[in-house]
């Protein structure tokens, strides 16, 4: 079954808002971006454009990118450990303002992701409730299919009634009924 197919300014089009919905959940779920494209039949990047933007990093996670293989050389590959001398090296770094600076940077990035994520749920919800008021504002299908009924038994109503009236035949009354 075919949903969508087509993007336009990065946002999955053909897909209704409870699917767009549930592909938010998907992702919130760590579920993978290939297997929600495969099963509705998009694109990956169609998906990826529903998605919440990255967090912004701290100041300690750009210093860990850093020091990360300086700290994995000095203990092993132990995820633990390596965190516990990433730790301890940031605990004793006195100058951490270019970290910060990084992160601050990536904060102003992910305001400005998010406040595009923002606008883009809200246009959708609009454009949702756009179209209940549409649907709301005239006669449905039913109330139409009526009219038309109605209307067509009126015009037959009418005919019959302007047509001139058949004379009746006069019965002939055998001797029997005339006792």
């Amino acid at each position: 079954r075919r949903i969508a197919s087509e993007t336009l300014g990065g946002e999955a089009m053909g897909l209704t808002m409870a699917q767009k919905n549930t592909i938010r959940g998907m992702l919130a779920d760590k579920q993978s971006v290939k297997t929600i494209a495969e099963q509705y039949e998009i694109s990956q990047e169609e998906v990826q454009a529903l998605a919440k933007p990255k967090a912004a990093l701290s100041g300690f996670m750009f210093f860990c990118q850093d020091y990360r293989e300086e700290a994995q050389s000095q203990v092993g590959s132990g995820a633990g450990e390596v965190q516990k001398v990433l730790g301890e090296k940031w605990g004793q770094t006195t100058d951490r303002q270019h970290w910060e600076k990084l992160a601050e940077k990536d904060k102003v990035r992910h305001d400005a992701e998010m406040a595009k994520y923002n606008a883009m749920l809200e246009a959708e919800a609009e454009e949702e409730q756009r179209m209940k008021d549409e649907a709301a504002a005239g006669p449905s299908v039913r109330e139409v299919e009526r009219d038309e009924k109605r209307a067509r038994m009126q015009e037959e109503a009418a005919r019959r009634e302007a047509a001139p009236k058949k004379e009746k035949k006069q019965k002939v009354l055998s001797a029997e009924e005339k006792a």
